[in-house]
């Protein structure tokens, strides 16, 4: 494998882009001072140097949990998936892909980028895996390998679309689209009052679950 890079490390509050979640990528995670609910704090460190030394490496990344909450989250809809509370001292491996760094708006000023050498667009990684850390204070831990890349979870990319919160929010998801482009319009929730009538809703207002078309504007 030849020159052998060391392992590089960071500490925080694990989180991701919900872009992330909208496309149904699941390629990246960054570390935040806060959860969700901003209820609990946590520094944010890491040894970006030595973080920047593997990019472009085939990575694996393995977060080990050191302190242990409920996540805020309510989770992918149109997945199915909700946070669940791992044990504190639990180690999750996220996965192996290709190392790279997105500047973004969190304490280490950059996302970390997970990609597969595949090619496929969407899933590259486990998203089950991400939303068992989410909201957990981790230790994250990169260092380079020989171990093939992970395969692909078992999803499929879901309709575009929005999905009600039955809260008067909404979640969104758009495969494939990792920035959507503007402003989008989620049609209003129609119900059946028979004898031809019908009821005409905002989206917010649909029960939960109910799943409601969408178009950019």
């Amino acid at each position: 494998m030849g020159e052998q890079h060391a392992a590089a490390s960071a500490r925080g509050i694990f989180s991701w882009d919900g872009a992330e979640r909208r496309a149904q990528r699941y390629g990246s995670f960054n570390l935040q001072e806060a959860d969700f609910n901003e209820q609990n704090g946590a520094a944010v460190t890491g040894d970006l140097d030595a973080i920047r030394a593997l990019v472009g490496l085939r990575v694996k990344a393995v977060a080990t949990v050191v302190e242990s909450r409920d996540s805020g989250h309510l989770g992918d809809r149109a997945l199915g998936l909700v946070p669940c509370r791992p044990a504190v001292g639990e180690t999750v491996v996220i996965g192996v892909g290709r190392l790279a760094l997105k500047p973004s708006d969190t304490p280490l000023g950059v996302d970390f980028v997970l990609a597969p050498e595949d090619g496929r667009p969407l899933f590259w990684l486990d998203p089950r895996r991400l939303f068992r850390l989410h909201d957990q204070t981790v230790e994250l831990s990169f260092a380079e390998t020989d171990e093939p890349c992970h395969e692909a979870p078992p999803f499929e990319a879901t309709q575009s679309g929005a999905i009600s919160n039955g809260d008067g929010s909404l979640q969104i998801a758009t495969p494939g689209v990792l920035d959507a482009g503007g402003p989008i319009h989620v049609a209003p929730h129609i119900e059946s009052l028979g004898d031809g009538a019908f009821m005409v809703t905002s989206p917010g207002a649909a029960p939960a679950g109910t799943r409601l078309g969408i178009r950019r504007r």
